[in-house]
C-alpha cells in the first residue's frame, strides 16, 4: 500500500508551511526589527559567499 505522496507533494506542503510561518513571523514581529534582522542576515550571507 502506498501513501500516494511524491517528492513534489512533500515539497509543496513544505513550501506552504514555510510561507505560513514566514507570514506569521512578519505579522508578529515589529516590521522595523524584522527588516533589521533580514538585512543583517543578508549581509552575513554575502560575507560568507565572498569569504
Amino acid at each position: 500500500m502506498t501513501l500516494g505522496f511524491t517528492v513534489g507533494d512533500v515539497g509543496a506542503w513544505l513550501f506552504i508551511l514555510w510561507v505560513c510561518v514566514d507570514w506569521y513571523i512578519n505579522l508578529t514581529l515589529p516590521m522595523e526589527d524584522f527588516m533589521k534582522a533580514t538585512f543583517k542576515t543578508g549581509m552575513d550571507a554575502l560575507a560568507v559567499l565572498w569569504a
